[in-house]
């Protein structure tokens, strides 16, 4: 249908209903989220180049701006860095079409979106949160929980996930982000758009694993300073983020947002498993992982099939395993430059074989167990 129109629009030469058909068929695709999630992206990509070609400058060239900006954001295909640099260049520019606008809210909108984009950067990354959150609080003068809650919460939750990649840089602290998340729940009586909430417990449980979490390094040189009982405690941590986790999923199981919802059940599995809950730990993570493939979100996917692969290794279920790990190496693969390394995925491909027959000896057991996600 769309298709159809398009062809009818430019043989009568209408400029600007091309236009808005392209966004819309831009949209489409931006909304299937099937198993072809690389091919649907390019797609959408194409339909917004397009649109911008029949644009106007203005309001009209920044909101597509800005949809070309989240496209690039969750671009499967390229160089994720790249990517990312693409995805900010494209908000930018549209905050520059409204330059001359008075349009407050498309502008706080920009604003909001583009504090992601900057917050998900791996280039500069301190200047780049600190930036995130400047720009949700200019979109913040202009939202509010009495003017529209729903997207107030949308740039509050933006503001607290600034704030937390800022504390995880040594560039802020967790109580800042904590607080903004609390604030979207403390205005759950006027917020309708029921997600929001669940994106808001999402973010706690997810602040209270990294709040909790040290490394062996930090717990050696606490011990040796005598400040060991300063730690953070890990199992109170994990225990505050899998109540946040499980409230998430009940309000993110809807079905809407597979890719989405399976983050949520990622994080919820690291909780169960850092709290020793094995079994639902592995029955989260399998859920998880039957929403993703490598290519649709490999970095969810990565994630996911090693914690599967862990667990089934552990309890000696090595068919399992290797088709967890299967999943992990391929998407290890896909994922290079978000963490991996050529070398881990290599290891990891040992680790596979391994799996696949089972190992000879307790040593090739120990090492299984042993290389990092």
């Amino acid at each position: 249908m769309i298709e159809s129109a398009l062809a009818l629009a430019s043989k009568l030469g209408y400029g600007l209903s091309v236009c808005d058909l392209l966004t819309k068929r831009g949209l489409v695709f931006v909304a299937l989220n099937t198993a072809d999630r690389a091919g649907e992206m390019e797609a959408a990509l194409q339909a917004f180049e397009d649109a911008l070609e029949n644009s106007v400058a203005g309001e009209q060239a920044a909101h597509i701006l800005m949809l070309r900006g989240l496209a690039y954001g969750e671009r499967v295909i390229g160089d994720p860095a790249e990517n990312s640099d693409r995805s900010i260049a494209s908000l930018r520019e549209g905050l520059k079409q409204l330059e001359e606008s008075e349009n407050d809210e498309l502008r706080a909108m920009i604003q909001t979106n583009m504090a992601m984009a900057l917050i998900r950067t791996n280039r500069e990354p301190i200047a780049a949160a600190r930036e995130a959150a400047r720009l949700c609080r200019a979109a913040l003068s202009v939202r509010s929980p009495q003017r529209n809650a729903d997207d107030w919460a949308y740039t509050q939750i933006n503001l607290g996930y600034a704030l937390l990649r800022a504390a995880e840089l040594q560039d802020g602290n967790h109580e800042d982000a904590r607080i903004a998340f609390r604030d979207v729940l403390r205005e759950a009586h006027s917020i309708t758009d029921r997600s929001l909430l669940g994106s808001a417990h999402h973010a706690l449980g997810r602040l209270e694993l990294e709040a909790g979490s040290y490394s062996a390094e930090e717990r050696a040189l606490a011990y040796a300073s005598g400040k060991l009982g300063e730690l953070p405690d890990e199992a109170a941590a994990a225990r505050a983020a899998r109540e946040h986790l499980r409230a998430a999923r009940s309000l993110l199981s809807n079905g809407t947002d597979p890719l989405r919802y399976a983050t949520v059940l990622n994080d919820l599995s690291r909780a169960l498993a850092k709290l020793d809950e094995d079994d639902e730990a592995l029955a989260v993570a399998k859920d998880g992982l039957s929403l993703v493939t490598p290519y649709s979100a490999p970095v969810t996917c990565k994630a996911l099939g090693w914690l599967v692969a862990a667990i089934l290794a552990e309890r000696k279920d090595w068919v399992g395993a290797a088709s967890a790990y299967t999943a992990a190496v391929t998407a290890g693969q896909l994922t290079l430059t978000l963490g991996s390394t050529p070398e881990r995925v290599l290891r990891t491909s040992g680790v596979l074989a391994i799996c696949t027959v089972g190992p000879r000896t307790p040593s090739h057991e120990q090492a299984m167990l042993a290389v990092p996600p």
